[in-house]
């Protein structure tokens, strides 16, 4: 098992965690806007599609993304802090991006 370090190395320990969730979708949809007062993060697939995130302001496609995190798989958001993105290879309904954001 892979574990990643999901909080800022800034020294700042993050100490709120809000998590949301977006079902699947093989559309473009939003899962967070830019917050400069993010630590850290990660979203995480339970969906049985291929999740496409990209992480900007220009929409997720199947060929414009930063990463594909596979079923069961997930992404840290590192200290990242702007927008993030996404869009499914297929739309199952069957899952969704579990996605949590750090902040103090």
């Amino acid at each position: 098992m892979c574990v990643r370090q999901i909080g800022a190395p800034s020294g700042t320990v993050p100490n709120i965690s809000t998590r949301t969730s977006v079902n699947d979708n093989a559309a473009d949809v939003l899962f967070l806007v830019a917050n400069a007062a993010r630590l850290g993060g990660g979203v995480t697939n339970d969906s049985t599609a291929i999740l496409h995130i990209a992480l900007g302001t220009v929409a997720a496609t199947l060929t414009n993304y930063t990463a594909q995190i596979l079923p069961g798989g997930f992404f840290s958001l590192g200290n990242y802090t702007g927008m993030v993105r996404g869009i499914w290879a297929a739309d199952p309904n069957t899952g969704a991006a579990r996605i949590t954001e750090l902040t103090a």
